[in-house]
This record gives structure tokens, C-alpha cells and sequence, in this order.
């Protein structure tokens, strides 16, 4: 992730939210012109809670990219 920083200053940070704590994003909502989302839907308590939130975060039009993670075995 750093290296990808370096070639791309818009990649300023990094946010990690526990979603089975607090369902809800600490972001204002039409707030993001993108957003990556790595979630390993199985273990989620409230996944469809959890799959609608990134909707209000984006600002219109704004593409969500979901990524299924999966534990190397």
C-alpha cells in the first residue's frame, strides 16, 4: 500500500472499521467519490445492514468496488 501511495497522492490514508461493532460508517454521507471495500461477507452479523451502508457514504454515481477476502489455506 505504501508504494501504491507514492505513485498516487490522492491515496492519503487508510481506514479499517470493524462493521460487526458499529454498522454504521463514521463518514459524512455523499462524502466519497469511490470506495474500495475488502469484507469477507460470511462473517458478518447484519450483512445486508453492512452491504447498503457504503451507498450513503458515496457521493451520486460513485462506484463501490467490493472485494471478496478469503484466507489463504
Amino acid at each position: 500500500m505504501q508504494k501504491n501511495r507514492q505513485k498516487n497522492p490522492r491515496l492519503n490514508s487508510r481506514i479499517v472499521h470493524d462493521v460487526n461493532a458499529d454498522t454504521a460508517l463514521p463518514f459524512d454521507d455523499d462524502c466519497f467519490d469511490a470506495i474500495i471495500c475488502r469484507v469477507s461477507v460470511e462473517s458478518l452479523l447484519q450483512p445486508v445492514t453492512v452491504v447498503r451502508e457504503p451507498g450513503r457514504k458515496l457521493k451520486p454515481g460513485a462506484p463501490v468496488f467490493a472485494v471478496r477476502a478469503v484466507a489463504a489455506r
